[in-house]
């Protein structure tokens, strides 16, 4: 019972130390988020191999209606340009006059290329995208990974 004890204990010691941020460049990464080697297992057959195949083959507007809590739906429609802008529109279904809200920023591909993120403003945070195929974008939560639901969270080339 005593050795049971020490390895479980020798165990959480282990999964608490991962859990430390890493520091990367400018971005401090917690540990929640997955790291890209983690990702780049999922990375889509579909998914760009190089910078160049990512600009070539993934710019243009993405569509679709995403889940939303308390109202039918949201329709959001992504822009991205090759220059590394994007502009991110959304209207929440069945409020009110349903005005479209815009976000504009930069975009950057994760270091493997297996998903993008948009850098929202300050108090916005960030999005999240993975690279399904050329016609095909799927949102993923606040960590980079995937959203585990049976709902649709995918936008499609328009």
């Amino acid at each position: 019972m005593k050795r049971i004890n020490v390895m479980l204990v020798a165990c959480l010691v282990i999964v608490l130390g991962a859990c430390k941020g890493e520091k990367t460049g400018n971005h401090s990464i917690a540990n929640e988020k997955m790291p890209t080697e983690t990702i780049s297992n999922r990375k889509a057959p579909g998914a760009p191999q190089t910078s160049s195949e990512l600009k070539e083959n993934f710019m243009g507007t993405f569509s679709g209606v995403l889940p939303c809590a308390d109202c039918p739906g949201i329709l959001t429609t992504l822009t991205l340009n090759a220059d590394g802008t994007y502009s991110l529109e959304t209207v929440y279904q069945g409020k009110g006059d349903e005005k479209p809200f815009t976000r504009q920023g930069k975009w950057t591909p994760s270091e493997d290329l297996a998903f993008i993120e948009l850098d929202y403003d300050k108090k916005g945070g960030s999005g999240y995208y993975k690279l399904i195929d050329k016609n095909t974008l799927e949102k993923l939560d606040s960590n980079a990974r995937p959203i585990t639901s049976e709902l649709n969270y995918k936008l499609t080339r328009m």
